[in-house]
């Protein structure tokens, strides 16, 4: 486990040096709030798009002198992608260990997108042996299903500690709290589950600082053109 353990934190670690200086992806729209020097971009991992499945990667840049911190973020339902699903826990290990039987690896980059996605793994013990002070995670990681809509997830985001969320995702998923150093970039990434063949055209959420500022986000992940997808 301690092997494990350390694997996993030099992936992490791996993943955010080597993506650090580039913020690839779409501009995310401010749909209301402040930006405040935060330039937010993603995209649809589309080598990791299927039927059932996308992954979103989402990078924060911040162009002001000040650290930026956020305590959680709430993925907004709209009619885009109202009937998704966030995959965590077991199910968010048996997503990983199937897409790394699935994928060709053919540049750096995407390698190390890999390894960091791969690397969910590394929550599965904790997942399995859950943690009796948390009931909802134990439940959600033990049980078949660990899908969640995004008005549930948000609620349990809130009231989490560090312990109880890892029980159900990894360091670099989009639901951790995280922060920006000034002048840098932090990425993070979501994988949600959506109906058969409807990859929505953008995805909203809202992030909140530790003084309780919202800004709610639009980012169009750039695969609907006259009502058809560009994959």
């Amino acid at each position: 486990m301690k092997l494990g353990k350390r694997i996993f934190a030099l992936i992490t670690l791996l993943f955010v040096v080597s993506c650090a200086s580039y913020n690839p992806g779409e501009f995310a729209l401010v749909k209301n709030g402040k930006s405040d020097g935060l330039i937010v971009k993603g995209e649809l991992v589309r080598g990791y798009a299927t039927d059932h499945f996308i992954l979103v990667n989402i990078g924060f840049e911040n162009k002001s002198d000040e650290w930026k911190r956020f305590k959680y973020i709430e993925m907004v339902s709209t009619d885009s992608i109202k009937d998704a699903k966030i995959v965590v826990g077991k199910d968010l290990v048996t997503w990983s260990e199937s897409m790394k039987s699935k994928l060709s690896i053919d540049n750096h980059n995407r390698a190390v997108l890999v390894g960091t996605i791969a690397s969910v793994a590394a929550i599965g013990s904790a997942a399995a042996g859950g943690n009796g002070d948390f009931q909802t995670g134990t439940a959600l990681a033990g049980g078949a299903a660990a899908l969640l809509t995004f008005e549930a997830f948000n609620d349990l985001s809130k009231r989490a500690n560090n312990l109880e969320m890892s029980q159900l995702v990894p360091p670099s998923h989009l639901y951790n709290p995280f922060s920006v150093a000034p002048g840098l970039v932090t990425k993070k990434w979501i994988l949600l589950q959506i109906k058969k063949d409807h990859i929505p055209c953008f995805i909203d959420f809202e992030l909140t600082d530790y003084t309780e500022s919202k800004t709610h986000y639009r980012l169009d992940l750039d695969v609907c053109l006259s009502g058809s997808y560009k994959l």
